[in-house]
């Protein structure tokens, strides 16, 4: 329900409101789901889902995607770097028109996707 909730709205350009996501965070937070939550297979969303989690450190992103690498392998490693592809491709319409993807949460999306390949 809550992977539904999140893909529902979509902007013209394919973004989704990162506020849906905040908000998914948050509860999954209070209701002490998120583990199980990022158990998810939708792998789009529980990848956007860890790197907003690691921003307010409730989870330790490398750790959790050495996990993922390693259970799931080639389909998770697909869609990170799709992930990684896309935030990046966005970034680069410029200032303001997307949500910012830091330096470190690329570094260690790197750091891991090396390890792993």
């Amino acid at each position: 329900a809550m992977c539904d909730y999140y893909r529902h709205d979509k902007s013209p350009n394919g973004q989704v409101d990162q506020t849906r996501l905040s908000r998914i965070l948050d509860v999954a937070q209070d209701l002490k789901t998120l583990s199980r939550l990022l158990q998810s297979p939708n792998f789009p969303f529980v990848i956007e889902l860890a790197v907003l989690a690691s921003r307010r450190e409730y989870l330790k992103l490398d750790k959790w995607l050495t996990d993922k690498f390693l259970s799931h392998q080639e389909p998770f490693v697909m869609a990170t770097i799709t992930y990684l592809s896309r935030k990046l491709e966005a970034s680069q319409e410029g200032p303001g028109k997307n949500p910012h993807l830091p330096q470190e949460v690329i570094l260690s999306i790197l750091h891991c996707l090396q390890r792993v390949l």
